[in-house]
């Protein structure tokens, strides 16, 4: 971008943005169960240091009782 363009969020001036669409999918015959994901190493996406995620949502979900949900932790 020309050093005149500015990308703000939340009145903070952004210095490079990105747009990253995770998708979660179950292309199996089974059912993945919670307590096949072990509680001290959930699923999560990870970045890189200094990074920072401005804003995460689920975006669709096939079956609404799976309850997903996202949630910004760490830094």
């Amino acid at each position: 971008m020309p050093p005149e363009v500015e990308i703000r969020f939340k009145s903070r001036n952004i210095p490079r943005l990105t747009l990253t669409r995770i998708f979660l999918w179950n292309a199996g015959k089974e059912t993945m169960r919670g307590n096949q994901i072990v509680r001290d190493d959930p699923l999560r996406c990870e970045f890189q240091l200094g990074d920072e995620v401005l804003k995460a949502q689920v975006g669709a979900c096939t079956r609404k009782v799976n309850k997903w949900a996202v949630q910004k932790t760490g830094g």
